[in-house]
């Protein structure tokens, strides 16, 4: 658990420290960074490989009108890495429930 809040507070003061980058100042990074998170899930959803730079595979949002190639592949990267931390935490929690399963059903030997 403490791994995901230091990751995610990373990736949030990364997003603080870029969103003041070379961009139109109309450019509105949140909004472009919520539309290419939703970008890439609904690419993943449908089966899109969501390991590259969403947008060059599927094209810039509209939202992200006048926010740099390099501004956006950061955001990318902090919504891919951000959602690959979110699964492979699932799956470890998912892993270790089995275990703990596994190992309660497992009886005492008697002495």
């Amino acid at each position: 658990m403490n791994t995901r809040i230091t990751a995610c507070a990373a990736l949030l003061a990364l997003a603080a420290l870029t969103g003041c980058s070379s961009g139109d100042a109309k450019a509105d990074p949140a909004a472009c960074k919520t539309a290419l998170e939703a970008q890439y899930v609904q690419a993943v959803a449908e089966g899109t490989p969501g390991t590259d730079p969403v947008f060059e595979q599927l094209g810039k949002p509209d939202e992200c009108a006048g926010i740099s190639d390099e501004d956006l592949r950061v955001y990318s990267s902090g919504i891919i890495g951000k959602h690959s931390l979110d699964n492979t935490q699932d799956a470890l929690e998912d892993l270790n429930d089995s275990i703990d399963d596994l190992v309660s059903s497992i009886p005492t030997p008697a002495p």
